[in-house]
């Protein structure tokens, strides 16, 4: 009997502890956390309430991202990330049609913050993204899987 290792989604949340500019963060999370340079994460801003005006009833809470950044360089402790990334999308052949060509998509902002809380790199001299705001975002994690003496799941 072998064992193999299947991965399973998982939520982690961290914090942002830098802000270089406008377009970059530092995070508390890197590749020992499962933080991979594919990895994209959202800012998330305080829940907000979500009150009917009729009945001035709280029907519950949603949180609004800020923002997302996608991380360009993964240290063990840390991941640096930028608003700044391109990805390919969609390209598939569809019911033995012409092949569907992929489209490039371009993620590009900048962050609304607190000019006190931006600190350049040394190489640089609604509610904004501030040191501190959780940030969340989905890794794999390993989870060891017993397969069955035929090599079926």
């Amino acid at each position: 009997m072998n064992s193999r290792v299947k991965s399973v989604e998982k939520k982690i949340r961290g914090e942002i502890i830098r802000i270089p500019d406008i377009k970059t963060v530092v995070i508390n999370l890197g590749r020992k956390h499962g933080i991979k340079l594919s990895s994209v994460f959202s800012i998330l801003g305080q829940p907000e309430a979500i009150v009917d005006p009729f009945a001035k009833k709280e029907l519950g809470r949603v949180i609004i991202a800020k923002g997302k950044v996608k991380a360009s360089h993964v240290d063990d402790e840390f991941t640096i990330a930028t608003t700044e990334w391109s990805e390919w999308i969609g390209g598939s052949i569809m019911m033995g049609l012409v092949p569907n060509e992929p489209d490039l998509v371009i993620h590009e902002e900048e962050l609304l913050v607190k000019p006190e809380d931006v600190q350049p790199w040394k190489a640089k001299s609604e509610e904004p993204v501030k040191i501190g705001d959780v940030v969340e975002v989905t890794v794999l994690v390993p989870k060891s899987v017993e397969a069955t003496s035929d090599g079926d799941f």
